[in-house]
């Protein structure tokens, strides 16, 4: 891991302004507001009429029981969110077929799983209708781990569809899938989203964000064949299984997308980049595009995201991560992914966005959240870590109520240490169960 360097301490400051004028210093723009009425309004998504203005957004918390399903401590963790009374729950990254898990410890739909993910679902419902009297919007995110997935016993088994100079040092014995697998994929992913439709879920996400196996369709510029090349190519995974999925659940299922603005890594193996070989800038061309093709065939909402929100399509880019003498200030990836979500809202209008990494701007995450909205940088303010760290953050900002400072995300990565230790994750700093489980997880790293 990187080091983050931050040029100021949030939790010094005394007011959002000295934030933002921070941020103005380093030329960095960010929304800020502190009318929290603007939480409280509907969003209508298609047919659908969301409660609020909140989301939380997916943190995978490698916690799944027997057979991939939803164990104790996930519904401990969405029981949370169920009670936080945001509008839109995003459930994390599920993989959908065995080869595509992240770990042992992934959520994982399948047909003997299934029944315990609608007790989930059921239990979100529950939980927040009897609090709120109306029930979150649920979409699962369905996920391929590619580089980061494993094989059947639990070995590492590195999956990609193109190759990465960029990426593939990090990545030994890396596998470029054929064109069969990836029409199985395909195959397997719209049998998931049928089992989501059964398990009581409203929507789908085709998750085409951070370095997992959906997204690099998007970058695979050197691929030969169908799948690789031309932009048509680059995305006609995700239309074919739009189409599929529609055709086999009659539109009784939503889909939506959570989708890297840009990747940090340059041409020709980063999306949404400048196509000139080696420049390490974004061009949000190609994502504009296919956000507005995706819209005319019936999809609404978005969720704008990147590799990791801390890393800026400068210098190292998403490269950083894999060094562990690069020096990276998280506020300038903050600042270029709401720039780029404004960007993108601006020239189309019509899409529905949800911001991401919001909790970088800790104690004033909530009103970044709110000038957000109100400047219309972005439709729903999505919250992750803040809600790990803070159960009571999104109430309070319905309520209209500055959360507790201290209780804010300190973003010291103690919830990504659980899960790169492969234990289950969540708020070391906050929640006494996960600092003792990162304590129990960092002793047998250090025994062996």
């Amino acid at each position: 891991m990187p080091v983050l360097v931050k040029p100021f301490s949030i939790n010094t400051m005394e007011s959002p302004a000295q934030l933002q004028e921070a941020m103005r210093v380093m030329n960095l723009d960010i929304p800020m507001g502190e009318d929290y009425s603007v939480f409280r309004r509907p969003v209508t998504v298609g047919e659908n009429r969301l409660p609020n203005s909140l989301a939380v957004n997916p943190m995978e918390g490698s916690d799944a029981g027997i057979n991939g399903a939803p164990g104790e401590p996930t519904f401990r963790r969405y029981e949370t969110y169920a009670r936080s009374g945001a509008g839109t729950i995003w459930f994390e990254a599920c993989a959908f077929m065995p080869d595509g898990r992240g770990g042992p410890n992934q959520l994982y739909i399948n047909g003997a799983s299934v029944k315990e993910f609608a007790r989930l679902t059921a239990r979100v419902d529950e939980l927040c209708r009897q609090k709120f009297g109306y029930k979150p919007y649920k979409i699962l995110q369905l996920s391929h781990a590619g580089r980061a997935s494993h094989d059947l016993e639990g070995s590492a088994k590195p999956l990609t569809v193109c190759e990465n100079p960029w990426l593939d040092p990090y990545y030994p014995g890396v596998e470029v899938v054929s064109d069969g697998y990836i029409e199985h994929v395909e195959e397997e992913l719209v049998k998931a989203a049928c089992l989501a439709k059964e398990a009581g879920f409203d929507a789908v996400d085709l998750k085409m964000c951070h370095d997992f196996l959906l997204r690099e369709f998007l970058s695979a510029f050197t691929r030969q064949g169908k799948y690789g090349g031309s932009f048509e190519n680059r995305t006609r995974f995700y239309f074919s299984c739009i189409d599929k999925i529609r055709e086999r659940l009659k539109g009784t299922l939503d889909i939506a997308v959570r989708i890297n603005a840009y990747d940090s890594i340059p041409y020709p193996y980063g999306w949404g980049m400048l196509q000139e070989n080696g420049i390490m800038r974004e061009d949000l061309d190609e994502p504009i595009r296919l956000i507005r093709l995706l819209v005319k065939r019936g999809i609404h909402m978005f969720s704008i995201s990147t590799m990791t929100p801390r890393f800026a399509p400068r210098n190292h880019g998403y490269v950083a991560n894999f060094k562990p003498d690069a020096k990276v200030n998280p506020y300038e990836g903050a600042s270029a992914l709401l720039e780029a979500t404004r960007r993108i809202k601006r020239m189309v209008p019509e899409a529905i966005l949800i911001s991401a990494g919001l909790s970088l701007f800790e104690k004033y995450a909530m009103q970044v959240g709110a000038g957000g909205i109100k400047e219309g940088w972005f439709d729903i303010a999505g919250y992750g870590r803040q809600v790990l760290a803070d159960p009571h953050f999104i109430e309070c900002a319905l309520s209209g109520i500055q959360a507790r400072p201290e209780a804010a995300c300190r973003v010291c990565d103690s919830c990504f240490q659980c899960l790169g230790l492969g234990w289950p994750a969540g708020c070391a700093v906050h929640d006494s169960l996960y600092r003792a489980i990162l304590k129990i997880a960092n002793t047998m790293e250090k025994t062996g």
